[in-house]
């Protein structure tokens, strides 16, 4: 990849480019039904991620005297060899979900599993993101095809890890904003009989089955 971009904050928002780049990844995933109505769907990816070229890269080390900040001016490094921001060399997931029939209606029962191997936020590669494991978990229940309600919590062990972050000079230092810790839903639906006629049309006569987790899961 010739010309990549990088974006930093130097009291504002800059983009810069270096000269080459090098991605190179594995990806795989699947479906692994054990047994009726209980799937597993499964996935993986390895990412090397590299500069191949990058001699004037910005950099913001930590000070070594209070009050430990980044420095007033950002320094220029060679980043070649580092490996790209927001690139993390191993991330898998897995879902699953077991729905059961009764007669007073259908329990869904969904779990998910995602694994991110930790990742740099800057070309430098001094600012990290540490590897994290996050856990989802939701049940639903439709007593018939309008009606649906769940109760649904994602990163279940209350995981501490960073949705944004980057270096600023000077006594910034070093922002960022927070993921989610643990959350908690309780959302319910209703269908009109006119939405029922027009899913089940384009489904060719199909049943209505709700999603694993809420939009936004990922």
């Amino acid at each position: 990849m010739k010309n990549p971009q990088a974006q930093l904050l130097k009291g504002a928002s800059v983009t810069i480019q270096c000269r080459r780049s090098r991605v190179k990844g594995i990806e795989f995933e699947g479906t692994l039904l054990v047994v009726p109505g209980l799937p597993f769907n499964f996935g993986a990816t390895y990412l090397n991620a590299t500069y191949r070229d990058y001699r004037n890269a910005p950099s913001g080390p930590v000070q070594t005297a209070p009050p430990y900040d980044a420095p007033p001016l950002l320094l220029s490094v060679d980043a070649s060899g580092k490996g790209l921001p927001l690139a993390p060399r191993v991330t898998a997931a897995l879902a699953v979900q077991y729905t059961v029939n009764t007669k007073i209606g259908n329990w869904t029962f969904a779990t998910a599993y995602h694994h991110n191997s930790g990742f740099s936020w800057e070309p430098d590669n001094l600012f990290r993101q540490q590897f994290y494991d996050l856990f989802s978990r939701q049940i639903s229940y439709r007593p018939n095809e309008r009606f649906s309600i769940s109760i649904w919590s994602k990163n279940l062990t209350d995981k501490i890890n960073a949705a944004v972050a980057t270096t600023r000079a000077g006594p910034a230092g070093y922002p960022f904003i927070a993921a989610p810790t643990r959350t908690y839903g309780l959302p319910a639906g209703f269908e009109s009989s006119s939405n029922l006629e027009r899913d089940a049309s384009a489904r060719g006569g199909g049943r209505c089955i709700l999603p694993p987790f809420p939009k936004g899961e990922g």
